[in-house]
């Protein structure tokens, strides 16, 4: 009893300190952002959103769905296996159609399995280890996005409201954490391609080369993070050029080839090598990427599942921004800057949405165009009708509504201290497990081999395989209790 109010003031406390140090860090922003340091003002609003995303991301065990199937892959990868393994080797009878008992694990491109491999040979064998990547990252698209609207627009209220809601965003800074599905592979994609996206922008106000070299570069990065989403970046390359510069057919055709040369000279030795060391099974990944578009996966969902969706990830005022975005373009159909954001946040969501299967995530390459779209109708709508209605409007919308939202997701009060102690328990049950260990009928089969050195799988063995595995040197154990690890040996 005592100890249970102890943990309960604990959090009642460390929440409120949370919410006053963010507090403090949106007011100084908002100072700074009217005093026009604005660079200022971006810092302590790349800061908010950095230190929501540390704080979701400290629970103490890995997540479900898909957190633990890329935590184990990425740390499989060693000198001995210099390929994304989920089990190096099977002891006893699988089922080879069972994609949670794969060996080699290429799902999709094994980039960023490198990427979390080598921040767990840092920060070592932990969940917040396989987050920290997606985190960075992450935190680094809030500076990013802030670039690509001041690029577009020329307008500091735009760059700083479209920075301000990636860096708050509930839904990103969740799947940042791992929380969700699709979690960190989508994340990478969004930012990669966001930067890619960035680099073509440049080109519109100081056309260079080199922008194209490094979109190329980008693209590559976000094909061999998630494959074919990545692609859409080519159709915004010609939309600029063609479009928004309004280049010859000729010199967008020839920007379009340096910037595939340098996509191409990347992505096709690399897929080749990922086909050569998983025997193969790469290529069966492309065919159950397609097979996404017919087939329903996880999960499936009416045509306008995504229409649906963007009020809970982006917040209950889109669809008033939307017909305020059709409104200005409307009667200001000239301003093909504007319709790239329209196109970026249209087009993705009219592909997935003819997909049988439907995620969240799917859609998140839009989501900076969503925020900036956000921050340019509010900058319209506040210059056209100077009025006190349509002030609290973008107040409410911009501001309290995002930030509801973000406390729902981030839980300043949660409970980690009880989440670490019983985690404890967790892993001194692991203890007594080594390489020669075998786990059954464990459903942390995933986690506990990410967690141990040991072989688990989620079902019983046969008596036979046991005697044969104990007779082989291995010690065999049947998992009892789950959440404490409490085990008994064969």
């Amino acid at each position: 009893m005592i100890n249970s109010l102890v943990l309960n003031n604990y959090n009642l406390v460390s929440g409120i300190f949370l919410l006053t140090f963010l507090s403090f860090l949106l007011f100084f922003a908002y100072r700074f952002y009217q005093t026009e340091r604005h660079t200022l003002s971006l810092l302590l609003i790349f800061l908010f959103g950095f230190i929501c995303r540390i704080f979701v991301s400290l629970f103490p065990n890995l997540h479900s769905w898909d957190e633990r199937f890329h935590a184990l892959a990425a740390k499989n990868i060693s000198a001995c296996y210099p390929f994304p393994f989920l089990y190096k080797n099977h002891f006893i009878v699988w089922n080879t159609n069972d994609w949670m008992l794969e060996k080699v694990w290429v799902h999709k491109p094994p980039m960023l399995s490198y990427i979390i491999s080598a921040s767990i040979s840092v920060l070592g064998n932990t969940a917040f280890a396989v987050r920290f990547p997606t985190i960075l990252i992450s935190s680094f698209l809030v500076v990013v996005i802030y670039a690509i609207a001041f690029e577009l627009f020329k307008n500091r209220f735009v760059a700083i409201v479209s920075a301000f809601l990636l860096a708050i965003n509930g839904f990103i800074i969740e799947l940042s954490g791992g929380l969700l599905p699709t979690d960190h592979y989508d994340v990478f994609l969004m930012c990669f391609s966001t930067i890619a996206i960035y680099f073509l922008i440049r080109n519109i106000n100081k056309r260079k080369v080199w922008n194209y070299i490094y979109a190329g570069l980008f693209i590559a990065l976000a094909f061999n993070t998630k494959l074919f989403t990545s692609l859409f970046i080519f159709y915004v390359l010609l939309f600029i050029d063609l479009v928004v510069s309004k280049l010859s057919v000729g010199n967008s055709i020839k920007n379009l080839g340096v910037t595939l040369a340098v996509f191409l000279a990347i992505t096709l030795p690399s897929t080749y090598l990922t086909q050569l060391y998983s025997s193969g099974a790469f290529l069966g990944s492309f065919y159950e990427l397609l097979n996404h578009a017919t087939k329903v996966y996880d999960q499936g969902g009416a045509w306008y599942f995504y229409l649906d969706k963007i009020r809970i990830n982006y917040g209950e005022g889109i669809y008033i921004y939307l017909i305020a975005a059709l409104v200005y373009f409307f009667y200001n159909r000239k301003d093909t800057r504007f319709l790239l954001i329209l196109s970026w946040i249209v087009i993705p969501i009219l592909i997935f949405s003819l997909s049988e299967t439907k995620m969240p995530g799917y859609i998140l390459i839009s989501s900076p165009a969503i925020l900036i779209l956000y921050g340019f109708i509010a900058s319209w709508l506040r210059d056209n009708y100077k009025d006190r209605f349509f002030n609290w409007f973008i107040i409410i919308t911009i501001f309290v509504l995002p930030l509801r939202y973000t406390l729902e997701r981030v839980k300043p009060f949660t409970n980690y201290t009880k989440m670490y102690k019983d985690h404890r328990i967790y892993l001194e049950g692991l203890k007594k497990l080594d390489e020669k260990s075998i786990v059954v009928n464990d459903q942390r089969s995933i986690e506990t081999m990410y967690f141990s050195n040991a072989t688990s799988y989620n079902y019983y063995a046969s008596s036979k395989e046991v005697d044969s595995l104990k007779k082989q040197g291995f010690s065999v154990y049947e998992v009892l209790i789950g959440d404490k690890f409490i085990i008994k040996q064969y």
